[in-house]
């Protein structure tokens, strides 16, 4: 009688989701159907920086609704030779500014591409943008 009762009550319990069996977890497949994945859009924007070898610059990646997608945004600086340089920071940060330090004097092209976490039901996406930095000032 006793081992009916307990099981009639965690079946009870497990029915109300309140007692989990040992199964592997459900994880969501991402994008297996067309509409099951939500394009993003990348918009950057290239600010002063005031600082000799620096650059600045403005990120925002945007989806359907009210979703926050997450994932890497990969920064790619290009002079004009074709001299290239590549940056890779989290997204979402705190701060949706990002600076990179390192970098010469000159004008650069920079290709920013969001890649969406593993797993995840955002698509990526990309823009371009022109920045320019400062060389050190001299002294004297």
């Amino acid at each position: 009688m006793k081992k009916i009762f307990a099981a009639i009550i965690t079946a009870f319990l497990m029915s109300a989701g309140l007692v989990a069996t040992a199964s592997s977890p459900a994880s969501a497949a991402p994008c297996t159907y067309p509409d099951t994945c939500f394009e993003t859009s990348t918009s950057a924007t290239g600010l002063t920086s005031k600082a000799p070898k620096k650059a600045k610059l403005f990120v925002k990646v945007s989806s359907f609704g009210n979703g926050r997608p997450d994932g890497r945004l990969t920064f790619t600086f290009v002079r004009a030779n074709g001299n290239s340089m590549t940056f890779s920071r989290a997204y979402p940060s705190d701060n949706k500014k990002y600076n990179f330090k390192g970098l010469r004097k000159g004008k650069y092209t920079v290709v920013v591409n969001f890649v969406p976490a593993d797993g995840s039901q955002y698509l990526g996406s990309g823009d371009t943008t022109k920045v320019k930095v400062k060389g050190a000032k001299r002294r004297g």
